[in-house]
């Protein structure tokens, strides 16, 4: 991992947030386009290739790991980049849209901050509540094509016991 992260290092991300988060900006939108373009060509558009999705997320939890700086600001920006993507499709799409790309992210970034060792409980909770906040944003009034994805992820098994049981 050390010649990794000098890797990461000659790119600059360590010293330059900004470049960084535009680096992320990038590969969420290409994750979701490249995601949603695998669909095209296949009997019915029933098939989607999660590859991207699933890599882009990996790879954001290697540069958390590899990097010290705030990991809540961090997955707050992921959190932004997603809904101007999501928000961009939605209004451009409206019937076509598809919501599971989208949730595909946002599920498994839910996993990883729940699985992950490198969040400590108090950044975890944080992640938590802008993730909380988020789907607040989306909610189905706003944004009816992600209704369904919208319910699964504010209902999801390691989403809502964390804020049930801060309220028992």
């Amino acid at each position: 991992m050390g010649s990794f992260n000098t890797e990461l290092s000659n790119l600059g991300f360590d010293k330059d947030q900004d470049k960084l988060f535009a680096f992320c900006n990038v590969m969420v939108k290409c994750s979701i386009d490249l995601t949603l373009q695998s669909q095209q060509g296949c009997p019915n558009n029933a098939l989607l290739d999660y590859r991207f999705i699933d890599s882009f997320v990996k790879l954001s939890m290697v540069l958390i790991k590899a990097f010290e700086f705030n990991k809540q600001e961090f997955m707050s920006k992921i959190f932004e980049f997603i809904k101007a993507k999501l928000d961009e499709d939605h209004n451009a799409q409206l019937k076509t849209f598809n919501q599971k790309p989208y949730y595909r992210m946002l599920i498994n970034i839910l996993t990883v901050v729940n699985m992950s060792d490198c969040f400590n409980q108090k950044t975890q909770r944080q992640i938590f509540f802008d993730m909380a906040d988020l789907l607040k944003e989306l909610n189905p009034n706003a944004y009816p094509a992600f209704a369904f994805a919208w319910l699964e992820l504010i209902s999801h098994r390691l989403f809502m016991p964390n804020f049930i049981k801060k309220i028992v």
